[in-house]
């Protein structure tokens, strides 16, 4: 990871997180910044995966900004589900599926992705970013 050469540096960005969130909450769609990819573990629950390669300028019904540093989603992950999901399947590229409790999932520099907490219980994950 390269960002251990900025160990103890106070320029070193934020790499790593537990998350925790109750059923149908979520992460919305997005790249993740400086070029970095990513793991995430479940720890507990359940979180349903829909990514998408970089070749794919964005997800239907997602709009970046010119500069990318912004992106226009539907009001919720969830209204995103009801309204693009189907759309979203029927793409040549898509990458789907769900990661339970064990599971690690890796996300590759520059691919687009959102994960949907599921279940009736509190999902549990711990993620980190990294460059290589």
């Amino acid at each position: 990871d390269l960002f251990e050469l900025l160990a103890g540096s106070p320029l070193r960005p934020d790499f790593r997180w537990l998350i925790v969130g109750p059923a149908r909450s979520g992460s919305s769609f997005h790249i993740d910044p400086n070029g970095t990819s990513a793991w995430n573990a479940v720890v507990r629950g359940a979180k349903k995966w829909v990514l998408f390669p970089p070749e794919v300028a964005a997800p239907p019904g997602v709009t970046p900004s010119a500069d990318g540093c912004d992106v226009r989603t539907p009001l919720s992950l969830m209204e995103w589900f009801l309204n693009f999901y189907d759309a979203a399947r029927a793409h040549p590229l898509v990458k789907e599926g769900v990661c339970e409790a064990g599971d690690v999932l890796f996300v590759p520099r520059g691919w687009w992705h959102a994960a949907l907490n599921l279940g009736s219980n509190i999902t549990i994950a711990i993620t980190q970013n990294f460059v290589s």
